[in-house]
């Protein structure tokens, strides 16, 4: 799979590109302040990043629930968490992720937890990639917003009241593209338009690990119609 990017595209991308009810919202308006710091962050992005907001901006559209409420588009949580439980195992699937990992550097609390989530090594290092995809990812986010530091074993603490569907904080994304990458439900599993528990790891199917995160999800509530 090849994508192409026009200049600007990442950032364009990863803030939604228009295709949201809300477009770019508060966080689009502040790019032109930010884009010294923009332009080294996205001149840093990894290819498999770029690749991870492509599959993001699918996931809007193939993502299923929750979706923005009163609208066809999967939420930005979702299609965070989409873009790691379905779309990048299947860009990445008939990679030789083994020998792409070597030349990495991942924080080994990520790879101790796709170890335990994954006992194939296949699987484990597809795992890794893809938490490095969104490490790379979620960091752009972090500059974009001026937020703290990210990191795989500092959960964002945060616990919503209901689903948001707007952009989570950056570290509520690192936490939900770690979750998709771990989740053992298989790709080929459907989501659905409806119900956000089928064809994921849902706290309702008894899962604990690779559950979207309480920063931005509230597991049992109601789908919009």
């Amino acid at each position: 799979m090849e994508f192409e990017l026009c200049d600007g595209a990442p950032v364009m991308l990863l803030l939604g590109g228009g295709h949201s009810p809300q477009g770019l919202g508060e966080v689009g308006a502040q790019v032109p302040d930010l884009l010294p710091q923009v332009l080294q962050v996205v001149g840093e992005i990894s290819a498999d990043a770029f690749a991870l907001i492509a599959c993001h901006e699918i996931g809007h559209h193939l993502g299923g629930a929750p979706k923005y409420r009163g609208q066809w588009a999967a939420n930005e949580g979702q299609a965070d968490y989409f873009a790691t439980l379905k779309c990048m195992r299947e860009v990445f699937g008939a990679d030789d992720n083994r020998s792409i990992i070597a030349g990495m550097n991942p924080p080994p609390v990520l790879v101790e937890s796709c170890e335990r989530s994954w006992g194939d090594g296949a699987a484990i290092a597809t795992c890794i990639r893809s938490g490095m995809a969104g490490l790379s990812a979620a960091e752009l986010m972090r500059v974009l917003t001026g937020a703290p530091p990210i990191f795989f074993d500092l959960p964002d603490p945060d616990e919503v009241g209901e689903t948001v569907d707007s952009h989570p904080a950056a570290q509520c994304r690192l936490d939900t593209y770690s979750a998709g990458a771990l989740c053992q439900v298989s790709s080929s599993e459907d989501l659905s338009e409806t119900n956000p528990s089928e064809g994921t790891c849902a706290v309702e199917r008894g899962f604990v690990v690779g559950v979207r995160p309480r920063c931005w999800y509230l597991p049992g509530a109601p789908a919009d119609p």
